[in-house]
């Protein structure tokens, strides 16, 4: 394995909202690598928090990097939250 991508790699949010975040492993040619699970982690819980199924809900203003790990291979997402 040689990447992983997460999409959208940007996002905003408001407080209270949600964003289905999705990961993908790329082999070195570029193919998909398929079913891999992730491991998803956020830089900032009080900011952002992430579910085991990628699922982003927005709890303060901020931001913070959305991460997803599969094999030590991590991809990331960048997650801006504003207030409502």
């Amino acid at each position: 394995m040689q990447t992983v991508v997460v999409n959208p790699a940007m996002d905003t949010l408001s407080v209270g909202e949600q964003s289905q975040l999705r990961a993908t492993a790329h082999n070195s040619s570029g193919g998909t690598i398929p079913d891999q699970v992730f491991r998803w982690s956020s830089s900032n819980d009080a900011v952002a928090s992430v579910s085991n199924a990628g699922l982003v809900t927005a709890r303060a203003p901020g931001s913070v990097v959305i991460a997803a790990n599969t094999d030590n291979v991590v991809g990331t997402a960048s997650i801006f939250v504003r207030s409502r």
